[in-house]
This record gives C-alpha cells, structure tokens and sequence, in this order.
C-alpha cells in the first residue's frame, strides 16, 4: 500500500498527480488475451535453463498446452512438480501449461537425443502442439507456433541483461527480420502465394505475435505488452522497464504495407500511404500518453517492389511527429532478399 499525502482540494483528499505517477510507473501482468501462448515469465526461465551457468547441450522441448495436467493424467507421463522454479532441468520432452509456477510432466523415455524426443512427441500425438526447443542452438530459443512439424523461429536467447537503447533496440529488429521474415522456414505464416507476391490477409498480427515473443526473449529486464487499450487507441507494443524507477518505456507501431491483398487484388498507393500516416500519427499519441521515451514505426514492406514514394511520402512525417522509422523488406524467397540487399548496396 502507498501512502498519500492528503490534499484537501482535491476529492476525498486523495493526491491525484500521485495517483497518476504509481499508474503510469505500474508494471502490469500478461492479460488473457495475450497473443503470445505462454507468460513472459516463462522468457526468463528460457534464459536460466539455456544460457545461465550451466546451459543445456542437448535436447529440451516444452509442449505447451491449456490443459498439460489432464493430458499428462491421462496418457501417465511423470510429474514434475513447480518446474519453473528448478535451476537447471534434464533433457527430454515435458508438457507444461501457460504459467511456469505450475506443475510440468515429462513423457516417458525421452533425454538427450532430439530426434527420438521428437518422434515421441508425435506418439503421445502432440505433433501441432505449439512447442520451444532448447539446448540444440546455444545462441537461440526454437519457437515452434505450430508444432514440430511446422515452421521455427529463432528467438536470440539474452546474455547480457540488453539495454533498452536505439543501438540495442534497432539491431535486435533488424536480426529479427533477416533471420525469420525472410527464412524459407516461416514464409508459410505470411504468404498464400509467395510466387505472386500474396500476403496472408492477417500477416501484420503474425508478425506482430512473433515479435513480442522474441522480444521478451531479448529483453528480459523489461515487459513487452501487446495491445494495450489507451485512451486514444491500442498500442500495438509497449515496452518498458520492470524498474519502476527507470525511464525506458517505448512505443512500437507496427504496419505491413503490400503491392496486393490477400485476395489478389492490386492494393492502392494511396491506401498504403494513409496506412502509413495512421501509423505515424498512432505511434506519436501513444508515446505521449504513456509518457514514452521514443516511439518506432516499423514497417515491413512486403512489395515486389520496395521503396519508392510510399517510404519517401511517410520519412519527413515521421521526422515531424518525432518517430523513428524502421523500414524492413520482407521478400518472397531467398532469391529476391538476395537481389534486395544488392540493390540497397549498389
């Protein structure tokens, strides 16, 4: 409880310009309706289990699920019990919930070795399950969205406790883009038709729920908040310090621009470019209603041709409202990321 000093002018002698300082210094919890499918305390026990002082060298999946205790009941896989609270953990498959405080329980016969850890997760037919691999990448978390069959992202494990600085900030969203919006492992969770240049029709939020997963894998001194309801909007992401006393709070709007829709149509220079402007607009009012730092438009531009008026119409207003603008080019395949980054070069 805080302690007010009581001011008789205001109502009920409350301290309003106290009040609003506490609200704003808040550190708030994951909501339920959190994209990402587990809580970002989870992020640091990712870091403690794989990248502390006696990381993981071999195999360690997580199955996540809503009911990992019904599931493990039924199929009689070992309990573990409070395993986020275990300093280190053995290799194998276990299947745990959202919360890291809960129970986790281990399917039989499963160590060291991750191809025989996989096949067992697809004997307890738990293949689409949404699934984080440590220990076989020394550097990265291995987030499987849809199971060990599907697509894999990488996610930079923290060593370092990252400040939450331009530098920082700009080359973890630049890693991020090169490393999974233009691998061939994930092109499936953003395009329909790679080949024709077709996005998915919710690619910006696919983007977006990979993002903060990563993000709160990279910066575990801070929280990563996804949508957060504002008096004049939803801010895409919020990131701020856990250290109440810490001026770090950041805005993130993110906006995927394209040359086509979803359902093949050519989409307008126009459109894009007032896409754009709502971007800039959002991502200048959320900074100030938060009181933030520094506020970032990123744009990630799926076109088969990049650049042009569209960015160059969005730069000086940008500069104007006092937002950073990150531009990342998000091709169709390998070959196109390869002739981008020549013509960025030339």
């Amino acid at each position: 409880m805080v302690n007010l000093k009581p001011n008789q002018d205001l109502f009920g002698g409350a301290n309003s310009e106290a009040l609003k300082s506490i609200c704003n210094n808040a550190i708030e919890v994951t909501p339920d309706d959190d994209v990402a499918p587990f809580d970002m305390d989870w992020h640091q026990i990712f870091s403690r289990w794989a990248g502390g002082k006696n990381p993981l060298n071999n195999s360690l999946i997580l199955i996540f699920s809503d009911s990992p205790q019904v599931l493990g009941v039924q199929y009689q896989f070992k309990t573990i019990f409070q395993f986020g609270a275990l300093d280190c953990v053995q290799p194998g498959v276990y299947l745990v919930g959202r919360s890291p405080n809960s129970n986790a329980w281990q399917i039989p016969n499963t160590g060291d070795n991750h191809q025989s850890n996989c096949e067992s997760v697809l004997k307890a037919g738990l293949g689409d399950a949404t699934a984080v691999v440590l220990g076989i990448n020394s550097d990265n978390v291995v987030y499987l969205p849809n199971g060990i069959n599907g697509s894999n992202w990488l996610l930079k494990l923290n060593s370092t406790n990252n400040p939450l600085d331009d530098p920082t900030l700009s080359a973890y969203l630049e890693n991020f883009n090169e490393e999974n919006l233009n691998s061939p492992e994930t092109r499936g969770d953003i395009w329909i038709d790679a080949s024709q240049w077709i996005p998915k029709k919710l690619a910006e939020k696919a983007i977006q729920k990979m993002l903060v997963i990563g993000l709160r894998t990279a910066f575990l001194e801070h929280v990563v908040l996804v949508e957060t309801t504002l008096t004049n909007g939803r801010a895409d992401l919020w990131i701020k310090s856990r250290n109440s006393s810490s001026s770090e709070n950041v805005i993130l709007e993110l906006k995927a621009i394209r040359s086509k829709s979803s359902s093949g149509k050519d989409v307008a220079e126009s459109t894009m470019i007032s896409h754009l402007d709502e971007g800039v607009t959002q991502a200048s009012e959320y900074r100030k209603k938060v009181g933030g730092t520094a506020a970032y438009l990123c744009v990630y531009d799926m076109r088969k041709s990049k650049g042009g008026n569209v960015i160059d119409t969005t730069t000086p207003k940008c500069d104007t409202a006092k937002v950073s603008l990150k531009v990342y080019n998000v091709d169709n395949s390998s070959k196109s990321t390869r002739q981008t980054a020549a013509l960025i070069a030339s």
